[in-house]
């Protein structure tokens, strides 16, 4: 039963997803990575130590950096000592904060939404209940993992099962810094 309402409530947020995104007016702006300056990061909760490794890179490129953790209902018990590992830069959005629907709603996605930046870089793979906030971001770049068949990202990079979030970081680096190059 579990799994049929799981599959409802994705196929649901998929049809406002793509509602969403085809009432966009917004043209993306490409940025090479030596032109952006602000990213905000979003991940997962068990993502963590390889976020950490990706945003202490950005911050060593000298970008400021804001990273957003949506806890899993498995880790909320662990939400106590995962707010210890976390920088002042670093946020938790609690499982709580999401309606019914699987939309995000209150001070997690005010806080996600008011961050101003340059680009917003989703590393929450093909979950399509985080899809609603990158659709809702008012920045003007925005790159991810997956592709999905409405609009989501202006910059995809495909991830290989193997590898880890820190290799797919350093792709997404690599050809965003030959964007300039190649034109």
């Amino acid at each position: 039963m579990k799994k049929k309402l799981r599959h409802f409530i994705r196929q649901y947020l998929q049809k406002e997803n793509a509602v969403l995104a085809s009432k966009q007016n917004r043209k993306a702006l490409y940025q090479p990575f030596g032109n952006i300056r602000t990213v905000a990061v979003l991940g997962k909760s068990e993502q963590l130590e390889e976020l950490n490794l990706v945003a202490q890179d950005l911050k060593d490129e000298g970008k400021n950096v804001f990273v957003f953790l949506i806890v899993s209902l498995e880790d909320v018990e662990k939400t106590v000592g995962l707010k210890e590992k976390l920088s002042p830069d670093c946020h938790l959005i609690d499982p709580k904060g999401f309606s019914w629907k699987g939309a995000l709603v209150g001070s997690g996605k005010n806080k996600f939404l008011e961050t101003e930046c340059d680009a917003v870089f989703d590393f929450t793979c093909d979950d399509v209940r985080f899809h609603q906030l990158m659709l809702s971001h008012p920045c003007p770049f925005r790159v991810g993992i997956v592709s999905c068949d409405y609009p989501l990202y202006d910059f995809c990079i495909l991830k290989d099962n193997a590898q880890g979030l820190t290799e797919v970081y350093q792709q997404i680096k690599k050809y965003l810094s030959s964007i300039r190059q190649a034109q």
